[in-house]
């Protein structure tokens, strides 16, 4: 039992520090920081040597190779070179005396390739920490989006489904349900289900489009990027409005027409248009469902102005755009 306990202690201590050090390796310093802890590693080095023989014996650079090393893992390799650089001159400075040669070309070759190795050798790994903590942050904020987007999905599923009860048409309803299934899927793989921060605009318009593929229905505008907490939302309201276009609006008879145009970003917003021509004359709605809260501002969407004009649809968004 005290063998195990002794075990875990060492595993504890074990595993704190190497959390340390994998702080101080991805810790942002400031350049007078690296260039104080340079100084400071080849004083340490010199107080070590000299305490030990004055240099006098054994090959006067053996103290230094671990204040190298540590200078390339903690620092960079740009440092770790500087601290090699003031580690001979300190040796041929302080530790030698005057007229000295530090030692035959032979192990001069040698300190310089096992300055070359430990440099290399600790800059890998710093790397490999630096990018291990950032492949760690990126799992840890997909999670957490990957978590955010499952909950609203589900509450969007509920919200639809709780017209169930409500539906006349069972194949009617299951065909809404469908669709606007559809575009809840559609836009958590444009986000490729929350890696990316933000979608195209065009290629949004494109997937929302894309089942009401028509010569009635123009779409255009500006390069933009949207936010990717207003794309679930914006293609749930425009996938809303083509499917009503679609069903009683402009886009059910030949002659009619609908536009979807954007612009933007202009003060963080993207602003897209929808209007509809041509078709029969509108009748607002007498009783409000899920499609009216789908057309309403929540979250992302900032604003939405829906009118029933009695000669066409139109509707105003404005939708938080991407960080530029």
């Amino acid at each position: 039992m005290a063998d195990r306990d002794q075990l875990a202690r060492t595993g504890v201590t074990t595993a704190a520090f190497r959390r340390f050090i994998r702080r101080e390796i991805i810790r942002k310093r400031s350049e007078w920081h690296k260039l104080a802890l340079v100084a400071a590693g080849v004083s340490l080095a010199v107080g070590v040597r000299w305490l030990a023989d004055q240099g006098q014996q054994g090959f006067p650079f053996a103290t230094f190779s671990p204040v190298i090393l540590l200078a390339a893992i903690l620092l960079d390799w740009r440092h770790a070179l500087l601290t090699a650089v003031a580690s001979g001159l300190a040796v041929m400075w302080l530790l030698l005396p005057s007229g000295t040669a530090p030692a035959g070309p032979s192990l001069i070759a040698i300190y310089f390739l096992s300055i070359a190795i430990l440099v290399v050798a600790g800059d890998t790994i710093r790397q490999l920490v630096v990018e291990n903590e950032a492949h760690a942050q990126q799992a840890e904020a997909f999670n957490i989006e990957l978590q955010h987007r499952t909950k609203n999905a589900l509450q969007m599923m509920r919200a639809l489904a709780s017209r169930a009860s409500r539906a006349t048409d069972p194949a009617e309803f299951y065909s809404m349900l469908s669709g606007r299934l559809d575009a809840l899927a559609k836009s958590n793989e444009l986000l490729r289900f929350g890696v990316l921060p933000s979608c195209d605009m065009e290629e949004l318009v494109e997937a929302v489009l894309h089942p009401f593929r028509s010569g009635q229905l123009v779409r255009g505008g500006t390069p933009c990027l949207v936010d990717r907490d207003a794309v679930t939302p914006l293609m749930m309201a425009l996938h809303e409005l083509c499917t009503n276009a679609t069903k009683y609006g402009a886009l059910s008879v030949e002659t009619g027409r609908a536009d979807l145009t954007w612009s933007g970003p202009h003060d963080g917003v993207v602003t897209i248009e929808w209007r509809e021509t041509g078709g029969p004359p509108v009748q607002p709605p007498k009783t409000r469902g899920i499609g009216s809260r789908l057309l309403q501002a929540h979250g992302a969407l900032s604003r939405v102005d829906l009118d029933f004009r009695r000669d066409g649809v139109q509707c105003h968004i404005w939708a938080k755009a991407a960080d530029q």
